[in-house]
């Protein structure tokens, strides 16, 4: 039986960033989850996302996804306003 136990947890969303360059992966739990990998941890990430969303497939190979279905992914957009970043929710995801 293989051990699927992850040596680094990750609990919180994946976001569905809107940019101009087109759906980007965005979220501390997609971020980090590269970072661990790159250090050689087996990853487990807990979210809740829409079940067919495509970008959960642009995480790292090997890193173990429970997600919680929602109907929604949360989906954010940044836009640059007088030379400061501004961040806009547009999709909140619901249970």
């Amino acid at each position: 039986m293989t051990d699927i136990t992850p040596d680094y947890l990750l609990i919180g969303h994946i976001s569905h960033d809107v940019t101009p360059n087109g759906p980007q992966l965005g979220g501390t739990v997609s971020f980090a989850s590269f970072t661990a990998v790159s250090f050689g941890l087996k990853v487990g990430i807990l979210t809740s996302a829409a079940p067919d969303e495509p970008l959960l497939q642009n995480l790292p190979p090997n890193v173990t996804v429970i997600n919680v279905p929602s109907e929604h992914t949360t989906t954010l957009k940044t836009a640059i306003l007088m030379g400061h970043a501004h961040s806009y929710c547009i999709i909140v995801r619901r249970h």
